[in-house]
């Protein structure tokens, strides 16, 4: 599975909901499932990982280092973004 899916996967209903208004969403949100809407965000290509992960809170981009069995210290974004990338980078290969 993909960091990018598991990031989503990480998220509440609500939460991406709000993303798919947030990144201009070609479908409706409006009463998705929250594996609609999933399916829907993870093929956006404006949603890719490095435009996703910035919009996300401290706490959101906690949760999915832990999913993905990655470090959770940190109290800077950017230290779990970094992660989170570097886990990417590693998926891909």
């Amino acid at each position: 599975m993909s960091v990018k899916r598991t990031v989503l996967e990480s998220l509440a209903r609500q939460r991406l909901a709000d993303l798919a208004r947030s990144f201009e969403a070609e479908f409706s949100p409006s009463g998705m499932s929250k594996g609609d809407l999933i399916d829907g965000l993870a093929r956006m290509k404006r949603t890719a990982l490095e435009q996703l992960l910035p919009e996300l809170s401290r706490d959101e981009l906690k949760t999915a280092c832990e999913r993905l069995g990655l470090d959770t210290s940190g109290r800077e974004k950017q230290v779990l973004i970094d992660r989170l990338k570097q886990d990417n980078q590693t998926w891909r290969q």
